[in-house]
């Protein structure tokens, strides 16, 4: 059984800073550990090949998020291209004759039109 005492000096020396300075390395010193034992069983083209691989990781993470960007920039223009086309038509055909899909793409369009409008004038 832990006595008072044993817990008294154990909360103590967990509120002392030098405590915690034991430990406050402890990750680096293992990095520099595992580096050491990294490099010492490893040879140059391994390590040349290492660079290589993580490099082409993070070049291929920007060539393929700018092709994504680049593709839903494209998309996000060609449906306001479409949109306004559809504003367009519907403007231009006479309701009478106007398709019903047509009223229903161009109400659509222009209630998309309006919320921006508003939002823009608060």
């Amino acid at each position: 059984m832990v006595c008072f005492r044993e817990i008294c000096s154990l909360k103590t020396e967990l509120n002392d800073p030098v405590c915690f300075q034991r430990f406050e390395n402890v990750d680096d010193a293992y990095n520099d550990k595992a580096a050491n034992v990294k490099a010492k069983y490893t040879n140059f083209f391994e390590g040349v090949w290492d660079v290589v691989e993580w490099g082409s990781e993070k070049v291929w993470g920007l060539v393929k998020g700018l092709a994504v960007g680049l593709y839903e920039i494209a998309k996000g223009l060609l449906t306001l291209v479409l949109d306004a086309g559809i504003v367009v038509l519907s403007d231009i055909i006479p309701d009478i004759i106007e398709p019903e899909g047509l009223k229903q793409a161009g109400w659509r369009s222009d209630m998309l039109l309006s919320w921006v409008i508003f939002a823009r004038m608060e």
